[in-house]
């Protein structure tokens, strides 16, 4: 059966995700995450049995060869290295003044925030105000646009509890009560943009962080706590906005229908990409997905100038269908990661991209200590897309997005703290001398 291969599968990518770590002796490396996804993936497929649709042995094995040669590429790319600091070089005081007023500043922007994305909510009783703030940012899609200046304050809340967690170490009460303030931000602003992907995004992001704080270790960092409360806070998201409208159901049954989404999630990309490399012709892949990140930032370009884009973008989202017998009344996207390089390349030679990323995701990794905040934050950010990668490619497609959030981390960890600095000395008084 394709299920107990698909265990088998998963029993590999899960040795390969422990060879990564005993390789590199750190935890929160790229091929561990990778490998560690699919491994749980396939492992819930397996266990999920006939509540979704038998794949072909030959999209398992597809499955299972991506992470393969990304764990072959970032193994190629290892080099010893000297243990890393566990805090920042220099700076923490101005660091910390620059987070708190970054904090005081999203806090002050985030009603005018809320008014452009999601504009009037609803005051219907029959739902929740979660729900209603989901629906009013879908109903208002159409009026903001990628080049809304408003827009811009998202990476900076994303990157501010990630920031704070790596500057306030040492200070227990004040830094864990800024930071939990600046992850409510990152939350909320999140949610405004339609996206409930912020929720476990910020839970990898944030467990690399505490990762690579104590010194790439899993044991003792305090992840588990994070990745429980990314799962609970996603399932009442799906709970309270995909179930909102649910009626004659009780309490329980809605939590289970809830669990059950989350295991959709996971799993129906899987029947996704089976179906698209059965059925390829159903699809209309122009611009393919690989080349939309140079369209994107032509467009963006175009846009400074006053200029019409070069192309209006499609969605990314393909043929949607019913992952199992379980989901009929459900529609899912076929759109998956391997899929993407699959159709920008053939189903032969895409093996050559998860081979050059695993490549540069390593490389990118080796700096990411404490002591190179710049380099952690940037890691911490792209590492969420290895963890996600079940629900869409988000190194190459992403790529802008990832430009903007390395000139954010500089802003906030380099730039803020310098001009505080100058501000400061600019205020000082000269100090009296005393006469000969």
């Amino acid at each position: 059966m394709v299920y107990d291969f698909a265990l088998f599968c998963a029993l590999i990518l899960a040795g390969l995700a422990y060879a990564s770590v005993r390789l590199t002796g750190r935890a929160d490396g790229p091929a561990t995450l990778l490998c560690g996804i699919w491994a749980l993936v396939l492992t819930l497929y397996w266990l999920a049995g006939d509540l979704f649709y038998p794949v072909d042995f030959a999209t398992i094995i597809l499955l299972t060869l991506a992470p393969a040669a990304f764990f072959i590429g970032s193994m190629a790319s290892i080099r010893p290295s000297a243990p890393g600091n566990s805090a920042p070089a220099q700076g923490n005081g101005y660091l910390r003044a620059g987070v708190i007023l970054w904090v005081l500043i999203l806090l002050a922007c985030l009603p005018a925030y809320f008014e452009h994305f999601a504009g009037e909510v609803s005051e219907d009783s029959q739902i929740n105000f979660i729900a209603a703030i989901r629906l009013a940012t879908l109903q208002n899609e159409g009026e903001v646009t990628d080049f809304s200046p408003l827009k811009n304050l998202q990476p900076f809340a994303y990157a501010l509890p990630l920031v704070s967690l790596v500057a306030f170490q040492g200070q227990k009460v004040k830094g864990t009560l800024i930071t939990l303030v600046a992850l409510l931000l990152a939350i909320c602003y999140g949610l405004l943009t339609g996206s409930k992907s912020v929720v476990p995004s910020l839970a990898v992001s944030f467990c690399v962080v505490l990762v690579a704080k104590n010194g790439g270790r899993l044991r003792g960092s305090g992840t588990l706590p994070i990745l429980a409360g990314g799962v609970l806070g996603f399932l009442a998201l799906i709970r309270y906005v995909n179930y909102t409208y649910a009626e004659d159901i009780n309490e329980w049954d809605l939590w289970v229908a809830a669990v059950q989404g989350i295991t959709s999630y996971l799993c129906a990309p899987i029947a996704g990409l089976n179906f698209y490399l059965n059925s390829p012709e159903l699809f209309d892949l122009y611009p393919t997905h690989l080349s939309r990140p140079l369209y994107y930032m032509a467009n963006s370009l175009l846009h400074l100038i006053g200029q019409p884009p070069l192309m209006e973008l499609p969605s990314i989202h393909l043929q949607f269908f019913d992952p199992g017998a379980s989901y009929r009344d459900q529609d899912y996207n076929t759109y998956t990661y391997l899929g993407s390089y699959i159709e920008s390349t053939s189903p032969y030679l895409f093996l050559i991209i998860p081979l050059g990323l695993g490549m540069l995701m390593a490389r990118l990794h080796r700096p990411a200590r404490p002591d190179n905040i710049f380099a952690l934050l940037l890691y911490a950010y792209v590492a969420r897309a290895l963890a996600l990668s079940f629900g869409g490619e988000l190194l190459v497609m992403d790529f802008a997005n990832i430009i903007k959030f390395a000139v954010v981390v500089w802003i906030m960890t380099s730039l803020t703290p310098g001009l505080l600095a100058r501000l400061r000395s600019g205020f000082r008084l000269p100090r009296a001398t005393r006469p000969a």
